[in-house]
């Protein structure tokens, strides 16, 4: 096979690659656009479930339209004379590659909307007690119960979170800069300390 014979193969693989491109990437674009963003964060989990769906079933009938386009051929010199053909099989290849961009600004919204909501309605002093108590587990099951860390809820509102135990300053000051959104999340004011270690706190 001469260089003659490669160049029209060539040309169909970049109209192929061309396809796939444009159903990825441009497609892509298109979704994280602001419009688009706006209609995909309205989804309802089964919306986005439809969409993985729909590009399934493109799939599917596309690798059915390539399978009998290639049998209904009568000679495979037929096929390369279709440039739409390649055109056309490299978008249906590429749109997989939309799906995680569609996950993405759908479970973003979700997020922003659960965040938006926690700051409209601040958290009960029975779900800031739950928080202390989860939190108290994690710092254990990290540091061991070689030194005992306990973390309560205090203040007349209930919006101090106070640890006791063998933690320093800058231990606590690193342990809420780690969580700074978790705890702020729950309503509350500052985090102090009073141990072994000295008295200190931090405002949220």
């Amino acid at each position: 096979m001469g260089s003659g014979d490669l160049m029209p193969l060539l040309g169909l693989s970049m109209l192929t690659l061309a396809g796939g491109l444009l159903s990825s990437f441009g497609a892509n674009s298109i979704i994280r656009s602001r419009m688009v963003r706006g209609f995909v964060g309205r989804w309802r989990w089964w919306g986005l479930l439809f969409y993985y769906l729909v590009v399934a079933g493109i799939m599917v009938g596309g690798v059915v339209w390539v399978l009998r386009a290639m049998f209904d051929a009568q000679r495979i010199e037929t096929l390369l004379e279709s440039p739409m053909f390649f055109f056309a099989f490299g978008a249906v290849m590429g749109l997989p590659f939309t799906l995680p961009a569609v996950t993405t600004v759908w479970r973003d919204k979700r997020d922003a909307d659960t965040r938006s909501k926690r700051k409209e309605k601040p958290a009960s002093r029975q779900e800031r007690l739950d928080f202390a108590k989860d939190l108290q587990r994690q710092i254990r099951e990290y540091v061991g119960e070689a030194r005992p860390i306990d973390v309560r809820v205090e203040g007349e509102d209930g919006t101090v979170l106070t640890l006791q135990g063998d933690i320093d300053r800058q231990q606590g000051e690193r342990l809420v800069a780690a969580l700074r959104g978790d705890i702020a999340s729950m309503s509350f004011r500052r985090v102090e300390e009073e141990g072994a270690k000295g008295k200190w706190w931090v405002r949220v």
